[in-house]
């Protein structure tokens, strides 16, 4: 019989036990020293895209890899992709009736 847990539940089974847990929620952030040493050109990509990645020995976490400053251009792109899957997810939806204008739904909203 599987049993499932909440995260809240996980947490605290993981300090009762004492010892770091690869929970799944956790699983891409996490690598073992040997993983790191293996693929570090591959973890300093992504933390250079805003990812923040932990090292740990014998399941227990021991160091983070964070950015150490996120620039204007990392932030600007991914601006522009979220606006981008936004117009993707709305095109074809309004607000707005048909033939309605900006005016009449403005003031729509004002009345009572």
């Amino acid at each position: 019989m599987a049993v499932t847990l909440s995260r809240h539940q996980a947490t605290l089974v993981w300090q009762a036990a004492g010892h770091f847990a690869r929970l799944d929620y956790m699983r891409d952030q996490v690598f073992n020293i040997a993983e790191a040493k293996t693929h570090f050109s591959r973890l300093i990509e992504r933390v250079e895209r805003g990812e923040h990645i932990t090292i740990a020995r014998n399941n227990r976490p021991v160091a983070v890899l964070s950015p150490a400053q996120v620039s204007s251009d990392v932030l600007i792109s991914k601006m522009r992709e979220v606006r981008e899957s936004i117009r993707k997810r709305n095109r074809g939806r309004s607000i707005r009736k048909r033939g309605e204008s900006w005016r009449d739904f403005i003031d729509s909203g004002r009345r009572i």
